[in-house]
């Protein structure tokens, strides 16, 4: 192979040699694939609570790789700037986190068959800690991938 200076370089290169539209191609299978794995991890791990009734402790290990794993994928989007940061106003990050507070708590209410005004109040302290943990660190991670994506630029 021959890099920038025109001589030839002594590292071998060995395997597939990949232009852009097949590593694009390839990013988007691997991304479809990943989200339909996600999902259907999802699907299970409600079938088994909703439809078998089963304990949580005989699919944690599942929920927690799911979240986990979505929550690992969300924090590498934003660092390596797979989501451009400058364009999310602060309207967006508020709807955002109105949505998964609602969430939250329908799901919440749901599960745990609240009717008291009490207990759902709660509860709604521990889904609006949650969630408002989540924004936080989001939009942190979003702000240091942002600086070091114009570091480099620079």
């Amino acid at each position: 192979s021959i890099n920038c200076s025109g001589r030839r370089s002594k590292v071998m290169s060995t395997g597939f040699k990949l232009d852009e539209r097949n590593s694009a191609v390839i990013g988007k299978i691997c991304t479809i694939l990943y989200a339909f794995t996600i999902y259907f991890l999802i699907g299970d791990v409600l079938y088994r609570e909703f439809a078998l009734h089963q304990s949580p402790k005989q699919f944690h290990d599942i929920a927690a790789l799911i979240t986990g794993n979505v929550l690992v994928f969300i924090t590498l989007l934003l660092y390596y700037g797979g989501v451009n940061v400058g364009k999310i106003s602060f309207r967006y990050v508020v709807v955002g986190y109105v949505l998964f507070v609602s969430l939250g708590m329908a799901f919440t209410v749901f599960k745990y068959r609240l009717n008291n005004l009490s207990a759902i109040l709660d509860k709604a302290v521990i889904v609006v800690t949650i969630c408002s943990i989540m924004v936080i660190v989001a939009v942190t991670v979003a702000y240091i991938g942002r600086r070091r994506i114009d570091r480099q630029i620079e």
